[in-house]
């Protein structure tokens, strides 16, 4: 099938090529160098960004401080191919994130590599992971569940914690602003001799939008406890604790995780990793008429994995490990208690054939209620210079099933929810082929055609037969395609002026009913220029984005227009301790985006940090 013949360029489409083209002029400006930062999502194994055979996303730590980012979702808002849903809502729909036009629940949440959970319609909530920890975020954009099984159709986000620095630090953040936002943040570690802590503490309260249905205040604790036994081997442990309150509907929802670690590297080419994980998801809410308890239920996730990669004959980086996964609900609103336990083995080969490096990856995952579930997954990457590199990847991936709608019973307005035991997992294959090109050490461009078809898409089906309560169903039926086009580049004039564009184009179809699939843009625009003054100790960043038309609902009979909303953040250093801040965003004071809730006219909040 064709692409289907559309308007490609609206006048805010205009604009931003307008600033890509003037941006272009200053490419002869001098290089300036670049630190070279390392991933470990997309292969299990580090690579240096330059360097790693399957396309990663990185967003780090200077660019979460420089940019004054408070919340997950502002840090993946400008990633070419992720869209970030803005709808409010006391469920965490303010975090939902969907990559390459598949929805959030085929997106697979990892911090520090473990599965995450606490959210709406299957998805994580984000919002309640404060920046504060974050070291960097790496996104893999396409299958993934060669390496990590279930959810990850999309792709996969991968939070990466901070460590412990060598010596004593302590840093405080405080800033307040508009709809009564107020954050407060402070961090300690500590490290000598081999062992190091970091502490850190955020505290958040907004009235949100909505006073009377937004409001709400939020407390988070991470951490991270290290020995390093000597250069080749490191335990570690990683607690984390949030609560998220709003006096709407007395709701509550509390996250607890525990990560202990092993990591040994028995010689100069292998390295083992023994990892466990616990995470529990509490949610208590009220219905805020009757009083009665709405919403009241327990998740708990234990994980252990155990990998080792090791270089063979100077060409095979081989990966192999097995990984156990149990989760647990206990759901006394919803009247049921169940459990799931999925053991998996995987395997991965990288091959340097250098210019050419294949990466050729396969999982099993057995699950003792739907079965097997096996996903192979090639990528390859060929340099055909320096400067130029080309790509491909085509892999199978697949998301089961939740406990909810395998299990789950209960009354949902005029309806009552029904269980379907038997529900198969949504499976899906998908590729991209692309290219990078690097023509000097300050600017980038790169370009990638991607596609994914996915079967088996579990939906509600409701039957209104006589009066109600009517029932609503769950049923694999559904198959949908997603492809499209994604550009970005990024530029740098010396030292004190840098840009980043990106440009995505999307087209999804429902291939049951041959229309769109719903709230995907078919264009979205995502730019940053970033200036310096380091005399001075100025910095200053405006960002932009641009969402295309797109449908409100399955029929695409509700078509809403596109719309752009820019943000601007000045920072000020007072010496090497201290520095203020302003960050304002929406100032060109957008309103009444229907599938955008927080768009709501503009907002400021402003700061100052401290370290010591």
């Amino acid at each position: 099938m064709q692409f289907r013949k559309r308007r490609w360029l609206c006048p805010e489409i205009w604009g931003f090529l307008v600033c890509l083209a003037v941006t272009g002029q200053a490419m002869a400006a001098d290089d300036f160098v670049r630190t070279e930062d390392v991933v470990v999502t997309a292969t299990k194994t580090d690579h240096s960004l330059e360097d790693v055979p399957i396309q990663t996303e990185l967003v780090t730590r200077q660019e979460i401080e420089d940019r004054k980012l408070k919340t997950l979702q502002e840090a993946l808002e400008l990633i070419p191919g992720l869209k970030i849903d803005m709808n409010g809502g006391s469920w965490g729909d303010k975090g939902k994130v969907s990559i390459r036009g598949l929805e959030s629940r085929h997106v697979l949440i990892l911090v520090d590599g473990h599965r995450v959970y606490g959210g709406h319609d299957a998805s994580v909530d984000l919002e309640s992971y404060p920046t504060e920890m974050i070291e960097r975020i790496e996104v893999v954009k396409g299958p993934g569940s060669a390496l990590y099984g279930s959810e990850a159709m999309g792709g996969v986000i991968n939070i990466i914690t901070r460590k412990a620095e060598k010596g004593t630090d302590f840093s405080a953040s405080a800033a307040a602003g508009s709809r009564g936002t107020r954050i407060l943040e402070t961090t300690g570690s500590w490290k000598e001799a081999g062992l190091g802590s970091l502490l850190s503490y955020t505290c958040k309260h907004s009235d949100g939008v909505e006073a009377d249905y937004d409001e709400y205040e939020e407390h988070a604790v991470q951490g991270t406890l290290a020995y390093e036994f000597s250069p080749r081997a490191e335990i570690s442990l990683k607690p984390y604790f949030s609560e998220h309150r709003m006096d709407y509907e007395d709701r509550i929802q509390q996250r607890i995780g525990l990560n202990p670690s092993l990591q040994w590297e028995p010689d100069d080419l292998s390295r083992l990793r023994l990892w466990g994980s616990w995470f529990s998801y509490d949610h208590e809410s009220e219905d805020e008429e009757t009083g009665e308890t709405d919403t009241d239920y327990t998740q708990n996730m234990y994980e252990a994995e155990l990998n080792y990669s090791r270089l063979f004959f100077d060409r095979h980086l081989m990966t192999m490990g097995t990984q156990f996964e149990r989760e647990e609900r206990d759901d006394e609103a919803k009247g049921y208690d169940a459990d799931e336990d999925v053991l998996s083995f995987f395997f991965s080969d990288e091959i340097n054939f250098h210019p050419l490096v294949l990466v050729l990856g396969v999982r099993a995952d057995d699950h003792d209620e739907w079965g097997s579930e096996v996903t192979p997954k090639l990528n390859a990457a060929f340099d055909l210079s320096d400067s130029l590199k080309l790509r491909a990847s085509v892999g199978r991936a697949f998301n089961a099933p939740t406990l909810t709608k395998l299990y789950g019973q209960w009354r949902m307005g005029p309806y009552e929810v029904q269980p379907n035991p038997d529900l198969e997992p949504e499976e899906s294959w998908g590729g991209d082929i692309g290219a990078d090109w690097r023509p000097t050490e300050n600017i980038s461009f790169s370009a990638t055609l991607f596609q994914n078809e996915v079967d088996h898409l579990i939906v509600s089906r409701t039957s209104r037969q006589g009066r109600p309560p009517w029932d609503l169903l769950w049923e694999n039926v559904d198959e949908a395609r997603t492809r499209g086009v994604e550009i970005g580049t990024s530029i740098g004039f010396a030292e004190n002026l840098t840009a980043d564009l990106g440009y995505t184009y999307l087209d999804t179809e429902n291939l049951d009913t041959g229309k769109e699939l719903e709230g995907q843009p078919m264009h979205q625009i995502d730019m940053k220029l970033g200036c310096y003054w380091s005399s001075m100790g100025l910095s200053a960043f405006l960002e932009g984005q641009y969402r295309g038309r797109r449908y409100d609902d399955a029929e695409n009979e509700e078509r809403l227009g596109g719309y752009t909303v820019f943000d601007l953040v000045v920072n000020k250093d007072f010496g090497d301790r201290y520095q203020a801040f302003v960050r304002a965003e929406n100032i060109l004071d957008k309103k009444g985006i229907e599938d955008a809730y927080d768009v709501d006219g503009a907002e400021f909040f402003a700061g100052l940090n401290m370290s010591f």
